[in-house]
Formats: C-alpha cells, sequence, structure tokens
C-alpha cells in the first residue's frame, strides 16, 4: 500500500521477516517486496522458508540477491523441476538437482536452530483418536473410493475434481459435508470427542487452551457447544479487523479462570503471542507446513515456561492422518496426501 512512500524514503537496509510470505512471485505483495531490492542492504528472516516446494526458493532470493537464481520463474523451473500437463494445467512432476540449488543460496545463508538459540521447554504432541459411526463411515468410504478412482496413475497429478473430493473428504470426518452451499450435519463423534478434552482440561482453574480449525462450518458449531456448556471463550477468524483480533487476545490473556481461544488455523497462526496457554488442539488441518509450525509457535516461543502439549484429532483411518503425517514429514502437499491415501488402502 505504501511501497512508493518507501521507495522515495530510500532506505539503506529493507528487512523482510517472515519472508516466506513472499514465495509466491506473482502476488502484490512479493512484486511490491522485490522493488525494495535496490536498497544496498537486504535480510530475509524466516523459520520456515521452503515449506511445500523448493521452488518457494525463487522469489525470496530474487529479493535478497537475484544474482543467484535469476530474474525469470519459468528458466529457474525448468533448471530444479520436471514439469508435465502444458500451458495453465502443468504441474511438477519431480524436482532435480536440488543440490546444485542448495549449493547456489549456501553463500546468502545462515541457518539457527531454535533449540540452539532458545532455551524453550519440550514441545508433546499426542494424537487423540476417534472413530466414524457406520453411517459417517460408509459415506466416507464411498468419498474416498471415487476420488482415487478419479486420481490419475503414474503422473503425480491433482485434477480439480479430487482436490474437491479430498476437501470433501476432510469435511466428512469433521462430521459434515455441504452439498451446493447447503450444510448438512452428519455425525458428532469428533464435536463430542474435542468437548470431553475441553470439560478435563478445563478442570483446572487458570487453564488456557487453543482450539485450531480449518473450516467455518466447524468454527460455528464448536461455538455452539461452547455456549451450551457455558465454557469460556473467544474467536479469531478470517476477516476480522487487527482490533477485533487484538481484542480476542487480551481476552484470553486476561482471563482469570479457564478459557478458550477458537481460532481459524491461518488467521489466529499468525502475529499474535500465546504463550499464556500451554496446550493446543488441532481440531482440523490444512495441507499447509507453514500453517502448522506457525499455528505451533504461537505457544512455543520465548516466554513459554512449560512444556507445550499439542493435542491432533484423528478420524481412524481418515484423511486427517495422511494430512499429519505429510506435516510431520514437511510433505504436506495435496498431491502427497492422495498418494498416502492410496498406499494405505493398499496395505
Amino acid at each position: 500500500r505504501i511501497i512508493q512512500q518507501i521507495l522515495d524514503w530510500k532506505p539503506q537496509l529493507v528487512i523482510l521477516d517472515e519472508s516466506h510470505k513472499i514465495k509466491r512471485s506473482t502476488t502484490r505483495k512479493a512484486k511490491a517486496c522485490h522493488r525494495l531490492r535496490k536498497a544496498p542492504l537486504r535480510v530475509i528472516l524466516t523459520g520456515t522458508s521452503i515449506t511445500n516446494s523448493p521452488l518457494d526458493i525463487f522469489s525470496q532470493w530474487k529479493f535478497l540477491n537475484h544474482k543467484r537464481l535469476g530474474d525469470s520463474f519459468v528458466r529457474f523451473r525448468d533448471e530444479y523441476a520436471v514439469m508435465s500437463g502444458y500451458g495453465g494445467r502443468s504441474w511438477v512432476k519431480q524436482y532435480k538437482n536440488l543440490s546444485t540449488l542448495a549449493s547456489t543460496i549456501a553463500p546468502d545463508a545462515h541457518v539457527v536452530l531454535k533449540k540452539d538459540a532458545l532455551d524453550l521447554p519440550e514441545k508433546l504432541p499426542q494424537l487423540i483418536p476417534f472413530y466414524l459411526d457406520p453411517p459417517t463411515q460408509r459415506i466416507y468410504s464411498h468419498m474416498e473410493a471415487s476420488m482415487l478412482a478419479d486420481f490419475e496413475d503414474g503422473d503425480r497429478i491433482i485434477a480439480p475434481i479430487v482436490l474437491t473430493k479430498l476437501l470433501r473428504l476432510a469435511q466428512i470426518a469433521s462430521g459434515f459435508i455441504t452439498d451446493e452451499g447447503r450444510l448438512k450435519l452428519i455425525s458428532t463423534e469428533k464435536l463430542d470427542t474435542l468437548m470431553d478434552l475441553l470439560e478435563d482440561y478445563c478442570i483446572e482453574p487458570h487453564r488456557k487452551v487453543i482450539v485450531y480449525v480449518r473450516f467455518i462450518p466447524s468454527l460455528r458449531r464448536i461455538q455452539r457447544e461452547l455456549e451450551r456448556t457455558k465454557l469460556p471463550y473467544s474467536i479469531i477468524k478470517g476477516g476480522m479487523t487487527p482490533s477485533q483480533r487484538q481484542q480476542a487476545e487480551r481476552e484470553f490473556w486476561k482471563a482469570e479462570g479457564p478459557a478458550i481461544l477458537l481460532g481459524q488455523i491461518e488467521a489466529a497462526g499468525i502475529s499474535i503471542d500465546l504463550t499464556c496457554s500451554s496446550t493446543a488442539i488441532f481440531y482440523e488441518l490444512d495441507y499447509s507446513v507453514d500453517h502448522h509450525i506457525q499455528a505451533q509457535d504461537r505457544l512455543h516461543r520465548i516466554g513459554q515456561r512449560n512444556p507445550v502439549n499439542y493435542l491432533y484429532l484423528q478420524g481412524h483411518s481418515t484423511v486427517e492422518e495422511d494430512i499429519y503425517e505429510g506435516l510431520r514429514s514437511n510433505e504436506g502437499t495435496a498431491a502427497a496426501v492422495v498418494e498416502r491415501i492410496r498406499a494405505r488402502r493398499a496395505s
């Protein structure tokens, strides 16, 4: 919004914090930052320079030191990726020359691990399984089989119809489906599991718990249940103004008794300090390694004195297990999730 004023000011040093936010070079944010590379001194800072693809590096280095990788994304992509398809429907089949890419950017890079720089308590991940009821399991199995039938053998591609069905699988596991814009609730197993957890954790008088969700219908459903059980809560979701976000954060911090922060993972996972809590429940996950790490780090940062518990609700033998494994292994793409589903069904 103020790129021209910054350029007129002629800064000598520009630092991009969370530089992975410009990994897509075609966004307005990235293009604006690329114009700032006129500054003689440039620094990028990020804990997740590569979230889903080695190609994430290009736009960040276009700002930092464009002489390393050039200004053409197409030439860069052809150097380090094998493409399949054509035109606007092309996709990455596999990567190549990654050791060369690593050595090319190495002179500009300095890595500091959090465990070496900060004296933080440990992270304690825990999987919380639940089972779909028989009618919901039948709906889920039918959708999963239909999705795999649409998935092409050989090339690792994700057609729009497959992406849509992958989204539907995650929604079914959360107990709802959408049909032509209409919401239909089909089960409560996951919601019941969450409420049992919250009641257990909110027994202690000063316990604060964060609940991360992906879907708005899930957020609204949980909100209604919290109101019914009279558990105190605040909400952070997409579309809120900065002042509304800050107010929700303040309410959560100042709560004298047990409190719950209910937030969409992308909206509540950035730019806030949640070290007043040492427990986060991931009700749902998306495919973004970046979103997952950022959401974890709202609690696990300077100021945290207690071990941090991360609880993951997972429908047994559903896509939720596959998404979690993808994030854990830094392969959080939709294509990788589908491959895990295929392997699980084959075994």
